[in-house]
């Protein structure tokens, strides 16, 4: 194969990998705005058992109570926007891969297609990795918090049991 056709087929080749590319940015954004959306449902349905729960034992949504499903709403919420962000940023690093393949199909004329490709794939490779260990401490950090949120609502309760006049002692 001579060297025009090299050029040729690398930029095809270098076309078709942006075009993959900018698909699995989309794909990353609609994902992120599912995972964002199935967040805040499970934060509604998680928050709306705590205030029956401070409903069911009597005491008011005033004090400790209130500030505890205060809470909750504002953790659920950074929960929300952290996906969202998370999504943004896969979404602009594929983007950005996307643009590399398209700026670097000339100089493939050159370096041959063997080196473009072996250059996506470890990168490929690095972002996925890096990728599933964000995803783990994620994990980690959203087990974590559900654990204190627990904690606290069992504290919060307890602490109302002990002392239902909101607080003040007699």
């Amino acid at each position: 194969m001579g060297t025009r056709q090299q050029g040729r087929e690398a930029r095809r080749a270098a076309e078709f990998n942006a075009t993959a590319l900018e698909g699995q940015a989309r794909a990353a954004s609609n994902q992120a705005l599912r995972e964002e959306e199935s967040q805040r449902r499970a934060a509604r349905m998680a928050i709306g058992r705590q205030a029956a729960a401070v409903g069911e034992s009597g005491g008011g949504y005033g004090g400790s109570a209130g500030l505890l499903l205060e809470q909750s709403d504002v953790f659920a919420e950074l929960d929300a926007l952290n996906i969202r962000y998370g999504g943004q940023l896969r979404y602009n690093a594929l983007k950005m891969q996307a643009a590399g393949e398209r700026m670097s199909a000339p100089s493939r004329r050159q370096t041959g297609m063997l080196a473009g490709a072996q250059l996506l794939t470890g990168v490929s490779k690095a972002y996925t990795r890096n990728r599933l260990l964000v995803d783990d401490e994620d994990k980690k950090r959203k087990m974590q918090r559900q654990k204190l949120e627990k904690f606290e609502l069992g504290t919060a309760l307890s602490d109302y049991a002990l002392n239902p006049n909101g607080g003040t002692y007699v």
